[in-house]
């Protein structure tokens, strides 16, 4: 059976497919099979090779029950790594509580979303707040699967978000909060300063800059004290569906891969985009209702870099100037940045950007608060990190492809920029030993729990364990 992600950038075909249902399961079929390599499959929407595997894949669907539970005076809910995040919420949502941090997308599950640094804007991802893992692993290297809870110290740390490489999650713990509203409304900004200052406000807003206007859309949010939804919510909510969920994408689609005119794509963003911005005024919703969008309806691919504050204004100042570049536009690199593109070997790669791309999609901006994680992209001793997200509905994707590494790679020099473990994913080795300080540690208790490299694929084995081990290469090789 050939398996295939959301994205359609990833297609392979294992050798076995499990459904298990329960964790007895899984450790029977690891004991008795003994497979080379394993790999979990969630709800197949990541865009970066994490699930492929020529030999076993496990998917964790039927592994989704949800209990909620009280401990100590605190509000938890145990939940079965096959859950989607949509269906806890439905569920905590007729308990009056709800996840203390909540992803613009709905349709992972939680494993899934906890083991690529999955996050929303203004808290920490879902991963900082992860109590306790149940995991299937070879422990201290033992050739018998077994399954541990782990509960603290840095087994903790690395299990928030693991990328796969420890074991099998099958079960995770997480607090839960009361259910609370949101109050939203929407104000335009011409400058990155203008709408980072509405956040003292509105700490939980995402923004957008919107190509070719070269000017920013806030969504401004911040936790109502209202008890009750607005009157003209459920209006909002149809207008939000109708026009950003279903209507943009139209427009994107019907512009650029359908019609592949940049007159219209630039005509879209300077004229008619800016038209049907709601100005209704504030309103409030559920929590869920203001916080999460249907951006699955439509297939697309996605970059999303990471970058701490400090460094925002000069990270947005690249790519709005690399993306004028790239869309035909004449524009001045300094001394310093062209220094910088020789000596990372760029400077060919920018004569054969130019005029070779017209973006065609809002960039999203969302602030992340350091996560207690080993590896999470908003890990480390930086107080706030910011996602920017650059996504493509055109295929092929070679010019996207070619024009994002030139960024990516440019940003992560100069700026330190990492990228989202579950969006498509560029960086080598080499590169992901500077992103993250603590990655030596990540290896370690992997290793504790994953001696012979069994839950690893060659991805991970690439980027993370830079193939340092013979044993893992041979591992692939037979796999």
């Amino acid at each position: 059976m050939v398996v295939e992600n959301f994205g359609r950038n990833i297609r392979f075909e294992p050798a076995n497919i499990l459904s298990p249902k329960t964790s007895e399961q899984i450790i029977e079929y690891l004991n008795e099979q003994r497979p080379r390599q394993v790999r979990v499959i969630a709800s197949s929407h990541s865009w970066s090779p994490l699930i492929e595997t020529k030999s076993t894949l496990i998917d964790l669907e039927q592994m989704n029950e949800v209990n909620i539970f009280e401990e100590a005076g605190e509000s938890l809910v145990r939940v079965g790594a096959g859950c989607q995040i949509k269906r806890l919420i439905d569920i905590l949502n007729k308990a009056g509580l709800t996840l203390p941090s909540l992803g613009l997308i709905t349709e992972q599950t939680i494993a899934g979303a906890i083991s690529t640094g999955t996050h929303g804007s203004g808290k920490n991802s879902l991963s900082h707040y992860v109590k306790e893992v149940s995991l299937i692993s070879y422990q201290n290297q033992s050739d018998t699967a077994s399954l541990s809870r782990i509960t603290q110290g840095p087994d903790l740390e690395a299990a928030r978000c693991s990328l796969g490489c420890l074991g099998i999650i099958v079960e995770v713990v997480l607090p839960c909060i009361p259910q609370y509203m949101v109050t939203e409304k929407w104000t335009s900004c011409t400058t990155l300063s203008a709408a980072l200052a509405r956040e003292k406000d509105s700490p939980l807003q995402q923004f957008f800059l919107l190509p070719h206007r070269w000017s920013y859309f806030c969504q401004e949010r911040t936790v109502s004290k209202r008890t009750k939804r607005s009157l003209f919510a459920p209006i909002y909510q149809i207008y939000w569906f109708l026009f950003f969920d279903v209507g943009i994408h139209l427009g994107i689609l019907f512009s650029a891969r359908w019609m592949k005119s940049r007159k219209m794509v630039r005509f879209l963003y300077r004229r008619l985009i800016p038209l049907f911005v709601p100005r209704l005024g504030a309103v409030t919703d559920r929590s869920d209702r203001i916080l999460t969008m249907e951006h699955e309806m439509f297939r697309h691919l996605e970059l999303e870099l990471f970058v701490i504050r400090e460094h925002l204004h000069e990270a947005v100042e690249w790519i709005t100037k690399v993306l004028k570049f790239a869309d035909g536009e004449e524009v001045h690199f300094s001394d310093t940045e062209r220094s910088m593109l020789r000596k990372i070997g760029l400077e060919q790669s920018l004569t054969e950007i130019k005029n070779s791309y017209t973006h065609h999609y809002p960039i999203c901006f969302r602030r992340i608060l350091a996560d207690e994680t080993m590896i999470s992209m908003s890990s480390g001793d930086h107080k706030e990190w910011y996602s920017i997200s650059l996504i493509t509905y055109v295929e092929p994707r070679e010019r996207f492809f070619q024009l994002v590494t030139f960024l990516a790679k440019y940003l992560a020099e100069s700026q330190g920029a990492r990228i989202h473990w579950g969006k498509w994913f560029l960086f080598d080795s080499e590169q992901t030993d500077k992103c993250y300080p603590r990655l030596n540690e990540f290896r370690d208790v992997c290793q504790k729990h994953d001696g012979q490299g069994v839950f690893r694929n060659t991805f991970v084995n690439n980027v993370v364990f830079s193939q340092s081990d013979n044993q893992f290469k041979e591992l692939d090789r037979r796999s």
